[in-house]
């Protein structure tokens, strides 16, 4: 199947009803009609049929951000970095990693997602394309915004392909301002791995990047104002996969309950050990159960096996096996935001996100 036959929606233009948007935020129908008029928020309205109220995208994550400058949200004391990164394919890694940073942003916390991974899967489920140009884009009667013409590298300053570029001509914001921002990723970013084995302190590149970006240090990359950054990395062992691991306060890994995931995870408590050896400081695990069918009984045999090894590492929350995954990534949705979504899936990463902001709050507080 060539390109141009997938689906891409046009985010700007898809509009949800108030229940829709009432579960996506966790809040009552009458909250979200109150946000809207202390906001003086201009919504669509139906005009056919029954009068209703249609809400963009860019106005749902309005009122998420409205949420927070009053006060309706807990703010974490510091800003904090999460990898997501299991060395094995197939777990839904870049689907939680997309996932978890939407519901971040539904929450209220301003969320960078770095696309970490040279084939740019957490892109293209943001309706991006890594693989063409603007002029291939325009051709197809596609608008040339889809386009990826840089990646996290750009923002460097080191070696001659890297000189630093401003953030705001990296990033992309598929959902308006206070939405999940993406800085974008294409197989160029291989490009970036190169120039890491050849800088000095390699491993460590991302990470000081990150620690400066936030004290407004570097005139072109500033990240002060981002609760979350989400990388979001292959299941291969790359230099820049490494420098992710170093970077990050937490590795979000998940994992299938199946036999071979299960024991391959087991390992990740040795590489763990030897990490903290190697750097004199290690992420903490967040092991998420995924495409879990509770029923089976193979299903609680391998959670019980990856209890023993993580134990209060494992999240209480499962993300079980759903159709409603493939029919959205044919639609061309995340499944947090596509309509045809159940609400028991759209609440299994509500939840997930939730317990995950409540791990972190209990490790580094609140303000």
């Amino acid at each position: 199947m060539s390109d141009f036959e997938f689906v891409v929606p046009d985010f700007s233009a898809v509009r949800y009803p108030v229940n829709v948007v009432a579960d996506m935020l966790n809040v009552s129908v009458p909250s979200i009609k109150k946000y809207e008029k202390d906001m003086a928020l201009e919504v669509e309205r139906q005009t056919t049929g029954v009068q209703s109220r249609r809400y963009s995208l860019a106005n749902i994550f309005d009122i998420a951000a409205h949420r927070r400058e009053n006060g309706l949200i807990k703010k974490l004391a510091r800003p904090v970095t999460l990898t997501v990164h299991v060395k094995k394919g197939g777990v839904a890694k870049t689907t939680l990693a997309v996932n978890l940073a939407i519901q971040l942003s539904l929450a209220g916390y301003k969320t960078l997602l770095i696309d970490n991974d040279p084939q740019g899967d957490a892109t293209s489920m943001l309706g991006f394309d890594p693989d063409l140009s603007i002029a291939e884009l325009e051709e197809m009667g596609q608008p040339s915004s889809r386009a990826v013409e840089r990646h996290f590298g750009h923002l460097f300053k080191f070696g001659g392909a890297f000189t630093g570029h401003e953030l705001n001509d990296v990033i992309k914001k598929p959902f308006g301002e206070n939405g999940l921002h993406l800085i974008p990723s294409d197989e160029s970013l291989d490009d970036l791995n190169v120039a890491l084995t050849n800088a000095n302190n390699s491993d460590f590149r991302f990470g000081l990047l990150l620690e400066h970006a936030r004290l407004g240090k570097l005139p072109n990359c500033n990240l002060a104002d981002y609760d979350f950054v989400i990388f979001d990395c292959p299941p291969s062992s790359t230099v820049a996969s490494r420098n992710a691991l170093v970077a990050c306060d937490y590795i979000v890994t998940p994992v299938r309950m199946d036999r071979l995931s299960v024991k391959g995870l087991s390992r990740l408590t040795q590489s763990l050990s030897v990490f903290e050896e190697d750097y004199n400081r290690a992420p903490t695990p967040i092991v998420v159960p995924t495409m879990f069918q509770k029923s089976r009984l193979r299903t609680q045999r391998n959670l019980a096996m990856l209890m023993q090894h993580f134990n209060t590492r494992v999240t209480d929350s499962r993300l079980h096996h759903s159709e409603d995954y493939p029919k959205a990534m044919d639609e061309g949705y995340p499944v947090s935001l596509w309509k045809g979504a159940s609400p028991a899936i759209r609440n299994e990463f509500r939840e997930l996100a939730t317990e995950i902001i409540q791990r972190i709050m209990s490790d580094v507080g609140e303000k």
